[in-house]
C-alpha cells in the first residue's frame, strides 16, 4: 500500500498548514495502516513521517525501510529545495515541457509531476521545510 500526502496524488489538500506537520500527517497515514505489517517503507518526506509513526502505537512494523530521507540538510540545502519546490508550483511546466527536462522519464510520470506541481501551494514547502528535524526512534538504531 501506498498512501498520499496531502495535497499529491489526487489527495485533497489540507485545511492549513497545520495538516501539513509531520504529527498531522503521520497521522493520516496511520489511518491506513490499521492491519498489522511486516514492513513500512518510507521515501523522501516519507521517512520522516514514518519515522514518527513509529513514535505512537499506531504503527509497529518488524521492519523500517527509509529511501533518501532528508535528513541533516544545511541551511544553504534548504534553501535551495525551497526555492526548486516554490518555482515548480509557482511556474508548472506542461507535462510535455516536463518530459523535454527529463527524457528517461516515461510519460505517465510525466503527467503525474506536472498534475502534482499544479495542485500545490507554496504555503506547504515552508511549512515542511522548516519544520524542526524529529528524533530517531529506538526501532532505528
Amino acid at each position: 500500500m501506498g498512501p498520499n500526502h496531502k495535497g499529491h496524488g489526487g489527495q485533497p489538500l489540507a485545511d492549513s498548514l497545520e495538516g501539513y506537520t509531520f504529527a498531522a500527517l503521520a497521522q493520516a497515514h496511520a489511518a491506513y495502516l490499521k492491519v498489522s505489517y511486516d514492513i513500512v517503507v518510507g521515501h523522501s518526506l516519507g521517512c520522516l513521517i514514518a519515522l514518527k509513526m513509529l513514535q505512537s502505537d499506531a504503527v509497529k512494523p518488524q521492519r523500517v525501510v527509509l529511501i533518501d530521507p532528508p535528513f541533516n540538510l544545511s541551511a544553504q540545502d534548504k534553501e535551495g529545495v525551497r526555492k526548486g519546490c516554490k518555482n515548480e508550483i509557482e511556474h508548472p511546466m506542461s507535462w510535455q515541457e516536463y518530459q523535454q527536462h527529463h527524457p528517461k522519464y516515461g510519460r505517465v510520470d510525466c503527467i503525474a509531476e506536472a498534475y502534482n506541481a499544479s495542485m500545490g501551494k507554496t504555503e506547504a514547502i515552508d511549512g515542511i521545510i522548516d519544520v524542526r528535524a524529529i528524533p530517531r526512534p529506538s526501532i532505528c538504531d
